[in-house]
């Protein structure tokens, strides 16, 4: 399943949320899970649709790779293993077949191939099928090199000293490899946009040569000549990640014989400044970046071999890093992961332990300082009218950027985000009509931010060149009045799809080629009397891999009468199924969301003249359950969803036309909400979110009609 196509290679981002208030390091005691035997790598992913991270061992003396399912409060259940080819070396996670449901990828260094085994989506895989690659292939990882939307597979060979590469299907399956030469004795490979060219580049860290060498993609699923750049001694392993906060990649890198991290800062064109290194605990094998102690700032993480440690160094946000801090493991700790098992809004260390046939599970103890609450808006100007507003990286600087619609001034308005909270002054790009809706997705596989709007009576695709700008593409006949945009793989082709809503209660879908241009609309009626406020959201609501669509109906008829009805995708660009639930009053706006620990996304939406925030928590079948209200300010209308306070449990912003504010829900991980903060803005007219100022936290963007400013609300007030 795709929800969204997706701008390729981003660099390192904060996840969950985090705060600029630093705190000291605090981690509890490993708790050591069975392992197979000799697991040499390790990987976090939600296989079993839980929404909370397993575990995932490949084991190379075992000729298995051992799947841990989460159980709650970061434990997990006993592995249970699957066979793999003749000694796997390295294991990584992705939805190869684009079913929603992830399957593992392993590399075998002893039989020179890897091995493919399909999710079913309960924690459990098929049989494995394998693929032949280079000599002794060690790490393995899935990325889209060739910009066609699907997933290919690459692997860093260290006996063939070269990557080896196999362009994806799409269904699951990989075509005959192509091997590009590296250093000697590659390790590990890492796949991002280095260079902001919109293509995939490749790196491998070279054990044997004390480098790193740098492939920089074509696009086309081929690669450049390597250019190499010493490391500290026997490199093993490599990530990327912005450890200077610059909007630029840079290389970080654990030297087993050296003991230490190599950081290599990027300058944003493909290449690297000369290393730093940085000390850890003994032979370091393993290396993961988090924000381990909330700050905002990258944080590196190693798996120290011959000390039964990992070793935490904070970073500076400058590209330097404090001295290291070590706890304990399991035995011969071989491979590094960092995520949030126990769902407190932290990073924990899982840890892979090659002697201990084991894995550790180092849960983050640090005490934070709650954050969520909101500053006075600082108001940026753009002209009168802004409406629908977005926030993406649209030059490709790793820096969000807004983009507003002004439906007086029949404009698009470019803000280019600075990194910092502000942003350059507004570019403005004709709209050729009123623009009502807008959306930013990569509609043509370029790597770029395009723009998707809603005129009056026309759909518009403007193709984003990478640096900031737009040019026209095409236009489509949309008939009537459309209320919403939402951008999606509807036919699980790879290509960015269009669902628009519109005021005869129909849904109308266009295909995407993948070019930048569309199929003729698909329409598909929803056989109900003439409403408004039609509003959409999209997600795999029944979980079979295939997006499905939530709609509020408001009929006026002689008996008003107002449901949500959801259309179950087919997996074709068609719907199949419908389920109606009725609702009391008019419905303003939509979203899905996962409010609680269950496998079923659940609804929220706002009741126009109720004043009221429903959550309609989902069902096993794509069912919902009775809706519970929130009272929110007068006239709500959009709502959006983020995790506003780091605890890893998603929140709530609604828009009240009437107060005028927005007001905050925080969750509580259960399906309920708490709180209600409300912070006013004079004539709001949506919801955009991002990081503004690149201090981990989201951030909101509310556009303001009346004084045609958005307002920007930042996270984090005491």
């Amino acid at each position: 399943m795709r929800t969204l196509t997706a701008l390729p290679f981003a660099l390192f981002v904060l996840a969950p949320y985090t705060s600029l208030q630093a705190a000291s390091l605090s981690v509890a005691a490993k708790a050591d899970y069975a392992a197979g035997t000799q697991p040499y790598s390790i990987a976090a992913a939600d296989v079993d649709n839980s929404s909370r991270p397993d575990l995932i061992l490949a084991n190379a003396g075992g000729n298995t790779v051992s799947v841990l399912i989460d159980k709650g409060a970061g434990t997990f259940k006993a592995k249970v293993d699957y066979a793999t080819g003749k000694v796997p070396l390295g294991v990584a996670v992705a939805d190869t077949n684009g079913d929603g449901k992830p399957d593992l990828l392993v590399a075998n260094g002893g039989g020179n191939s890897v091995s493919v085994l399909l999710g079913n989506g309960n924690g459990t895989f098929k049989a494995k099928v394998d693929y032949a690659v280079g000599l002794k292939p060690y790490g393995v990882k899935a990325a889209d090199v060739n910009s066609d939307g699907k997933l290919d597979l690459l692997t860093a060979n260290s006996g063939g000293n070269s990557a080896s590469v196999l362009l994806g299907n799409g269904d699951g399956t990989f075509g005959a490899k192509a091997d590009f030469a590296t250093g000697s004795a590659p390790l590990q490979v890492v796949v991002g946009d280095i260079n902001h060219d919109g293509k995939a580049d490749l790196m491998t860290a070279n054990s044997t040569a004390n480098t790193v060498s740098v492939l920089l993609g074509n696009g086309n699923g081929t690669f450049k000549g390597k250019t190499d750049y010493i490391t500290g001694s026997a490199p093993k392993d490599l990530t990327l990640a912005d450890a200077d906060r610059n909007g630029q990649p840079d290389l970080l890198v654990a030297n087993t014989n050296g003991n230490s991290v190599s950081v290599l800062l990027g300058n944003g064109d493909g290449s690297f400044k000369g290393k730093t290194d940085y000390a850890t605990d003994t032979a370091p094998r393993g290396l993961s970046v988090s924000d381990a102690n909330n700050d905002g700032k990258p944080d590196v993480s190693t798996a120290n071999f011959n000390s039964n440690t990992i070793s935490v160094l904070l970073g500076n946000g400058d590209g330097s890093f404090q001295a290291k801090a070590d706890f304990a493991t399991g035995t011969g700790p071989f491979a590094v992961a960092t995520t949030d098992v126990d769902r407190n809004g932290k990073p924990d260390w899982l840890v892979a332990n090659s002697t201990g046939n084991s894995a550790s599970v180092l849960l983050d103890t640090t005490s934070f300082q709650p954050i969520g609450k909101l500053k006075a808006a600082v108001s940026v100007p753009v002209g009168p009218g802004v409406g629908s507003t977005v926030a993406g990286d649209i030059n490709n600087d790793g820096k969000p950027d807004l983009v507003a619609a002004s439906y007086s001034a029949n404009t698009f308005n470019v803000l280019l985000g600075k990194g910092n909270g502000s942003f350059a002054d507004k570019v403005s790009y004709p709209a050729e009509g009123s623009p009502e809706w807008i959306a930013l997705g990569d509609i043509n596989h370029d790597g770029y931010a395009d723009l998707a709007a809603v005129l009056q009576a026309d759909l518009k695709i403007l193709l984003g060149k990478g640096d900031g700008s737009f040019m026209d593409k095409m236009n489509y006949a949309i008939d009537i009045s459309t209320d919403n945009i939402q951008l999606g793989d509807l036919n699980g082709d790879g290509h960015t799809d269009i669902v628009l809503a519109d005021e005869t209660i129909n849904i109308s879908v266009f295909l995407g080629n993948g070019d930048g241009t569309f199929l003729p609309k698909q329409v598909f009626p929803m056989n109900a009397p003439t409403a408004n406020n039609v509003s959409l959201a999209l997600g795999d609501i029944n979980n079979d891999g295939k997006l499905d669509v939530a709609a509020t109906i408001n009929t006026f008829t002689d008996t008003a009468s107002y449901f949500v009805r959801v259309l179950f995708g087919k997996g074709d660009g068609s719907f199949s199924a419908q389920a109606d639930y009725p609702s009391p009053t008019l419905m303003s706006g939509i979203t899905l969301a996962r409010l609680n620990a269950d496998h079923y996304l659940d609804i929220v939406l706002t009741h126009r003249f109720d004043d009221t925030v429903s959550v309609m928590l989902g069902k096993p079948g794509g069912g919902f359950q009775n809706s519970v209200d929130y009272p929110t300010g007068r006239l709500p209308a959009a709502v959006k969803t983020a995790d506003l306070n780091a605890d890893g449990k998603t929140d709530v912003i609604v828009q009240s036309l009437g107060d005028p504010a927005i007001t905050v829900y925080f969750g509580k991980g259960d399906g309920t909400l708490q709180g209600k903060t409300t912070y006013a803005i004079n004539t709001p007219e949506d919801i955009a979110i991002g990081d503004f100022n690149r201090d981990g936290k989201p951030d909101l963007a509310i556009p303001d009609n009346i004084d045609g400013t958005i307002g920007l609300f930042f996270n984090g007030a005491p």
